[in-house]
């Protein structure tokens, strides 16, 4: 009889393998294009808020400017919020032209909110504002233009000297201090250099013209009513105003009693018999 423990053990084997082999795959996927989300208008004031998350790739240029085109009559200032770690140089270079295009003709800024990541490409990007806002909260990213594996994502090559003449085509024109830069870049050297908005505004880099607060109000939703339960009385609604009634003009009380006057009586107690009506009549007791 063959021992089955070592065939059980290498059908274990094999599936651990399998499992391995799928996450290391799911790893090596590049995470997806972000996307444009258009803000509903807090007011009339002619401000058009678009607010992109996730990569720089795919058509982020082509969807800013569709919305812009279809906003543009009516808008008189643009607001494009980011969150995006970085992405494609190419699709970046093209937002940046389309930004530039915006603002010749509108009032452009951008924003990073609290807890928002602003990194590599988006950088540049964000530079196109002319009013350019940032939590102290936010987090940011500079490092050189990098090389994937499009199977693996794995870094295959850093280029430096293209991201030292990106720097040095957008940062410079976009006030950016040219001390800060020059103390960054030894900081990005094949590595990542994280920076908060907070780091920004105090090492005076001039990236950030504004900033937001790290406190946030938690707006809180009206209720809406509850529909009653099933085999539940609904909630009684509190009765409507009367509307107010004239009092009725009183009487006057007559000089002498009326024959029969005891019928006005309200005790309905004692009575006495009237034989010419036949009826009974109420009268005063005692």
């Amino acid at each position: 009889m063959r021992n089955p423990v070592p065939t059980l053990c290498l059908r274990m084997a094999a599936a651990v393998a399998i499992l391995l082999l799928a996450a290391v795959s799911a790893r090596a996927e590049p995470p997806p294009p972000g996307r444009l989300v258009v803000e509903p208008a807090a007011r009339s004031d002619g401000t058009v808020t678009m607010a992109w998350s996730g990569r720089v790739a795919g058509s982020m240029a082509d969807q800013i400017r569709a919305v812009f085109e279809a906003e543009r009559h009516r808008a008189r200032r643009i607001v494009l919020k980011l969150n995006s770690g970085g992405g494609s140089v190419s699709e970046g270079e093209r937002v940046i032209g389309l930004l530039r295009e915006i603002r010749a003709t509108h009032d452009l800024e951008t924003v990073v909110e609290q807890g928002q990541i602003c990194g590599s490409m988006c950088v540049f990007i964000y530079l196109q504002g002319a009013r350019r806002v940032a939590a102290l909260s936010s987090l940011w990213l500079f490092h050189e233009i990098s090389y994937h594996d499009p199977k693996t994502n794995r870094i295959l090559r850093l280029d430096r000297a293209a991201w030292e003449r990106l720097v040095e085509k957008y940062y410079p024109a976009a006030g950016v201090s040219s001390a800060w830069i020059e103390r960054m870049k030894p900081l990005t050297v094949a590595s990542d250099y994280w920076q908060t908005g907070a780091d920004l505004v105090r090492d005076q880099s001039g990236i950030v013209h504004a900033t937001l607060s790290n406190r946030r109000e938690r707006l809180i939703a009206e209720r809406p009513p509850a529909s009653p339960e099933a085999g539940r009385e609904p909630p009684q609604q509190p009765p409507a105003p009367r509307a107010p009634v004239a009092p009725k003009a009183q009487e006057p009380e007559p000089a002498a009693p009326p024959p029969r006057y005891a019928t006005t009586f309200e005790t309905k107690a004692c009575h006495t018999h009237l034989p010419d009506k036949q009826v009974y009549v109420n009268t005063p007791c005692g």
